[in-house]
């Protein structure tokens, strides 16, 4: 249980950033509206960027849940891939702590 109140708190902090854009896009179109800016183009340019952080909302969801995910099979898998979503889960708590991560994996690492 204490691995899934973690997952649940590191979901809530990777979907702050995206919910504040959505909420100013939102907000968008009110003063789109009351400036005259509101048009098919405006609406499809800022549905397209929501659509976008929604998306990468729903991974976030699919990435916490494949990481805790018990697997009793054993399976290859792509060491290069994995250090790469993890340090993707991550990364959003590094730049708030001012922390730079470069990442210099070896080509020939699978």
């Amino acid at each position: 249980q204490a691995a899934m109140g973690e997952m649940i708190g590191n979901i809530a902090h990777q979907w702050r950033q995206p919910l504040a854009a959505v909420a100013a896009i939102v907000q968008s179109f009110e003063d789109a509206y009351e400036d005259g800016e509101l048009d098919a183009d405006y609406i499809e340019e800022k549905t397209d960027m929501m659509m976008d952080l929604l998306q990468h909302m729903s991974r976030t969801i699919d990435d916490f849940r494949n990481f805790f995910k018990p697997n009793k099979v054993k399976e290859s898998f792509s060491l290069k891939e994995n250090i790469k979503k993890t340090t993707k889960l991550i990364a959003s708590s590094f730049k708030n702590n001012n922390i730079e991560l470069q990442l210099e994996l070896a080509e020939d690492i699978n």
